[in-house]
């Protein structure tokens, strides 16, 4: 099943296009969890990401969220700091965002839904534009399959970034196709691995990127009273 999902992913994501550029880059993520009580979460992520087929650093960036969950349920508020290298200069960004999402078990298949709002205000204090976000409402399907016996944990998912701030530009500027493998080391270690089409489309310069992740995660439990 998994690898019937992972051929359909990519005969959708590789259908023809209008012209577009093409990149290959590698993304790096590093993320501390702590549980802060039953139902509320803190996670501090760090990342960095290379592009222009590996020639050139994309983005720094820092950032935490706190999050409420109970059952199928999870909320959070979030803020990201990131450094990034443009294609004439560096700049600054400061993203704040809420999301929200819904999770399922099919025996042994997880299905989850996340729906996200962000803003994103880039050299805030420098330009004039600096002070109007860059605004989205994301959206991301993902299913997982927990193989039975064994550490491992392959997934596939879809996003979709849709631009909320123009008028003149309001359609999905942003779409990800993802398939990835997770490994739990043990209770509180975990690195996944997984390879990523990035589209930017319904822009001046759209362009497609192909994306190698590696991500380390640890995860840290709520002291006992």
């Amino acid at each position: 099943m998994y690898y019937q999902l992972l051929t359909l992913l990519f005969i959708l994501a590789g259908l023809p296009l209008s012209a577009q550029q093409k990149d290959f880059g590698v993304w790096t993520g590093l993320a501390l969890e702590k549980a802060l009580t039953k139902r509320w979460d803190v996670e501090l992520e760090a990342g960095y990401r290379q592009k222009d087929n590996l020639n050139q650093w994309d983005k720094w960036f820092g950032g935490a969220e706190v999050s409420w969950s109970r059952k199928f349920f999870k909320a959070g508020l979030l803020y990201r700091y990131s450094y990034e290298n443009g294609m004439k200069r560096t700049s600054n960004s400061h993203r704040l965002g809420v999301e929200s999402q819904l999770k399922t078990d099919l025996d042994r298949f997880t299905l989850s839904y996340r729906g996200r709002v962000q803003a994103e205000y880039s050299n805030y204090e420098s330009s004039e534009k600096g002070q109007i976000p860059d605004s989205f409402f994301r959206n991301r399907v993902k299913a997982s399959y927990n193989i039975k016996g064994m550490p491992l944990e392959p997934w596939l998912s879809y996003e979709m970034a849709w631009r909320i701030n123009s008028y003149s530009t309001r359609q999905i500027e942003h779409e990800r196709y993802t398939a990835g493998l997770d490994y739990k080391i043990n209770k509180h270690n975990a690195i996944g691995i997984s390879y990523l089409l990035n589209r930017r489309k319904n822009v001046a310069s759209p362009q497609n990127s192909y994306i190698v992740s590696l991500d380390y995660k640890f995860k840290l439990d709520r002291k006992k009273k």
